[in-house]
């Protein structure tokens, strides 16, 4: 599943590269919606729709943004199914907290120890070289 986000936000590099330490089976693929590639998957979405959230694009082709995400991400992550089953049944909930979050982000990002941060880098960097060397093979 590939996972959309915006590389400019310090929170979203952190929430990803927290997202892909838990995704240890390696479905997640991460990718920002600044590169070439989102433009071509979410071509349908303007420029601003594209930025305005992240997106989740499962191997079926369907899309899902904000809270609507956390149920099919959850659902892929180890002990997720739970959290899953609270998205699903509480999607006004989930989107209330993505909608929180997203406004807040910035503010939520200074909160962030520094050692999760590299943490979450370093792991978000490892995973984007790897991405990247098997799709120049």
């Amino acid at each position: 599943m590939a996972v959309l986000y915006d590389a400019e936000c310090q929170f979203c590099r952190w929430a990803m590269g927290m997202l892909l330490m838990w995704d240890r089976r390696g479905r997640l693929v991460p990718l920002t919606l600044q590169e070439p590639e989102a433009e071509s998957l979410l071509g349908e979405l303007t420029q601003e729709q594209r930025m305005e959230t992240w997106h989740l694009l499962a191997a079926t082709g369907r899309r899902y943004a904000g809270g609507a995400a956390f149920a099919p991400l959850f659902e892929l992550l180890p002990a997720g199914r739970p959290l899953a089953r609270l998205a699903v049944r509480f999607p006004a909930v989930a989107a209330y907290v993505y909608d929180a979050v997203s406004r807040h982000r910035s503010q939520l990002a200074r909160l962030i120890p520094r050692r999760l941060q590299q943490l979450a880098a370093r792991t978000l960097r490892e995973q984007t070289q790897r991405r990247s060397r098997k799709s120049s093979h």
